[in-house]
């Protein structure tokens, strides 16, 4: 049975032995903010920092792991009360296709797997019940460089497209060239 969780696990630990061989391995940080869109609800914003790791295995070409944390939840009031919505975990692993537009800018479309955790609570109650979905993650976004070293990115991405609900939100990111 195909096991996405195993095989996104088993392609992130791997990856640094990858880019240990290939040229073009960065490292790096992102903020997240994202949107949690679950019908009959107001979305919810909560947000996440994290890890990047990747490769650029050719000029259009670029293999990707993230590891983030929620570093802040957003609520909502719905008729059963204030329910806060927190990011406990998010893995992910991606290939991104650049389109360089010149030497320092590069527009990027990606795609790849996320797995997220996630924590609902019922502040008025004290109850909370955490999830975990996996899912394809697609997005858009540009590439700037910062001199030879460093990037920043700015993309849009839908993360996870559950049964009940969709995470998708907005990233900013810098990275310096290994």
């Amino acid at each position: 049975m195909f096991q996405p969780r195993t095989l996104l696990a088993t392609a992130l630990l791997a990856l640094p032995l990858a880019a240990t061989a290939a040229e073009g391995v960065y490292v790096g940080g992102l903020y997240s903010q994202l949107q949690y869109e679950e019908d009959g609800f107001e979305e919810v914003n909560p947000s996440a920092v994290g890890l990047v790791i990747g490769s650029q295995i050719t000029r259009n070409l670029v293999v990707e792991g993230r590891l983030a944390f929620g570093s802040g939840a957003d609520s909502t009031d719905t008729f059963a009360g204030e329910i806060e919505l927190d990011v406990d975990s998010m893995l992910g692993g991606y290939v991104k296709v650049l389109a360089p537009l010149n030497d320092s800018f590069a527009l990027y479309g990606l795609a790849g797997i996320t797995v997220v955790e996630m924590t609902a609570t019922a502040t008025d109650v004290g109850i909370s019940q955490s999830e975990n979905d996996t899912g394809m993650s697609f997005g858009i976004g540009a590439q700037v460089m910062a001199g030879d070293k460093a990037r920043i990115t700015v993309e849009w991405a839908r993360l996870v497209t559950a049964d009940a609900y969709d995470l998708g939100g907005m990233s900013v990111g810098v990275a310096v060239n290994l």
